[in-house]
């Protein structure tokens, strides 16, 4: 747990002051690699799930500590244990944190409380098509993802000066530019939803259909955008608390009795109903606190676009069904997608936000 909490700390740093490039370095290279580094000296070089275990720590621990020196050597960041102002800055981080540690609390039940459901009232195959399903509508959250790196700071800076009208357009752009990335992930895995399971076994190949709810559970995740950080960034912490306690509570009661009649789509069932009770709830929440919700008229446009995509998947999945035909109907998919989006238009205000995301990730690439 220190070296957890270490590695977060150091990475919600990076966050705050919008180094995305070094932030996506450190979480989605370096510590992901040096992890899978540690899994195979421990599974082939000395069989010892020990070393496995010691190994993740150290470089979880390490990995921080890279990226604190990078802070320093940059930012010329020092931790400071005292100083002018140091106690009402703690006062503000305790009233901040507490509730939202309270609130991971529940937030935790949700997203893990389905394993140990699975344990008790089903069988090890249903935890894995389970955990194979997380894992590949996860895939469907990226855009989101991308978003939230840099969503935080700006947001927090938009409500600390008052500029309400920035912070509401800025909300209404960045939901829409992730419905558009969401919704083209989502295509193709539902299309081919049979080849993408197979990919991990013919066991998987008959759960299939449950890949569609939990790509749909991805998209009611994602299509109201970054609610859950704004209603952070907005110092409403104690609501989101109240929220995800609720949550929980209503999943606490409903989850057993799915899963006892329904069996493993029960449990997906439910993990559909959490996610969309979450986002639409804290929509609810966030437009009653702050007069702030996501959509306008624009985000019907990537659901339109997705029609073309789909049928031209469809086709290509009855004219070359396998890994081809999902290559080749994705590409020409998508291509449909991007032409029919084009003949709708984008907004120059869209426009100007997806090459500035563009750019900041640009600079992981070496001589982009």
């Amino acid at each position: 747990m220190p070296a957890s909490v270490w590695l977060f700390t150091v990475t919600e740093v990076l966050r705050g002051i919008e180094e995305v490039a070094p932030l996506n370095l450190t979480m989605r290279l370096v510590y992901p690699a040096a992890q899978l580094l540690v899994g195979v000296v421990g599974a082939f070089v000395v069989d010892d799930i020990a070393v496995v275990a010691g190994g993740v720590l150290a470089v979880m621990g390490l990995t921080g500590v890279g990226a604190a020196v990078w802070i320093v050597r940059a930012r010329g960041f020092r931790p400071r244990l005292r100083g002018p102002g140091l106690p009402a800055l703690r006062r503000r981080y305790l009233d901040y944190t507490i509730p939202l540690f309270l609130g991971g609390i529940a937030t935790t039940t949700q997203r893990l409380g389905f394993y140990p459901l699975i344990a008790v009232f089903l069988s090890g195959v249903a935890g894995g098509v389970f955990a194979v399903g997380v894992l590949v509508s996860q895939l469907v959250r990226l855009p989101l993802m991308a978003i939230n790196q840099f969503i935080p700071p700006v947001a927090a800076a938009l409500n600390e000066e008052g500029h309400d009208d920035a912070l509401s357009r800025l909300y209404h752009v960045t939901s829409r530019l992730v419905l558009v990335g969401v919704v083209a992930a989502a295509v193709p895995v539902v299309v081919y939803r049979e080849t993408v399971m197979a990919a991990f076994g013919p066991t998987f190949t008959e759960y299939a259909p449950l890949l569609v709810l939990f790509v749909l559970a991805q998209i009611a995740a994602c299509a109201a955008g970054s609610v859950g950080i704004l209603l952070r960034m907005t110092d409403h912490q104690q609501a989101l608390l109240v929220t995800n306690v609720g949550i929980t509570t209503v999943l606490a009661v409903v989850a057993i009795p799915l899963t006892v009649e329904f069996g493993l789509a029960g449990v997906v069932w439910t993990y559909l109903l959490m996610l969309t009770l979450n986002n639409g709830i804290e929509v609810a929440v966030l437009y009653h606190l702050e007069g702030l919700q996501p959509f306008t008229k624009r985000h019907s446009y990537p659901l339109l676009a997705a029609l073309p995509f789909g049928a031209v998947a469809l086709v290509a999945r009855a004219l070359a069904p396998g890994v081809v035909g999902a290559v080749v109907g994705t590409l020409l998919g998508l291509g449909a997608f991007a032409a029919t989006l084009r003949t709708l238009g984008f907004t120059p205000v869209e426009r100007r936000l997806a090459s500035t995301l563009a750019e900041r990730y640009g600079e992981m690439i070496p001589g982009a």
